[in-house]
């Protein structure tokens, strides 16, 4: 297990959304805001990488060591996708990827997974991942459709959609009663 050094520009490049993102959402949806994990650990993502057999893009890395997932039903999750989504911890990382690889091993038939994918956001509604694709870091939802070049991308339309209240693929950020929701646009 090697604690790898992350890119100083994409930490850089990661931490600047975070800071956009954490802004906006302490002066408008407090109660999300206050969901934010603390900082991860480099030698947990380590760890859980070499478990994994797979290396995380140095954005996602960059992102997990400033918030370590979310906490609570109405976690912040970086996804647009639904209602209830939230970014998970470096442990949750893990364990939902082994328990995708466990159930694509048992129903090869069913929904398209494969152990490249790194999951980082739970839709609980729909009981689906959004993940990273550890080959060429893309951001893939549900299957395997691209959604997004790049984690950092994400973060960064995530934080323009809210500073300026814009659609993000159909969604529109809205806070009722201090908790951020997507709406349909």
């Amino acid at each position: 297990m090697t604690v790898r050094p992350i890119d100083p520009r994409v930490r850089q490049a990661v931490n600047r959304q975070w800071r956009r993102i954490e802004r906006w959402l302490k002066a408008n949806a407090p109660r999300t805001y206050r969901t934010l994990g603390a900082p991860g650990r480099a030698r947990t993502i380590a760890i859980a990488e070499a478990q994994m057999g797979v290396d995380f893009p140095d954005d996602l890395r960059a992102s997990l060591l400033r918030h370590n997932g979310s906490r609570g039903a109405y976690g912040f999750g970086l996804g647009f996708w639904s209602e209830g989504a939230t970014n998970l911890s470096t442990r949750e990382i893990r364990d939902a990827w082994r328990a995708l690889c466990a159930r694509q091993r048992t129903d090869p038939a069913g929904e398209h997974w494969n152990g490249r994918l790194i999951p980082f956001l739970y839709q609980r509604e729909e009981g689906t991942f959004a993940a990273v694709d550890s080959a060429g870091g893309a951001v893939v939802g549900g299957a395997t459709e691209p959604r997004m070049p790049s984690y950092h991308a994400l973060v960064r339309a995530v934080a323009d959609a809210l500073e300026q209240g814009t659609p993000l693929e159909g969604r529109r950020p809205a806070v009722t009663r201090g908790l951020l929701r997507w709406e349909q646009a």
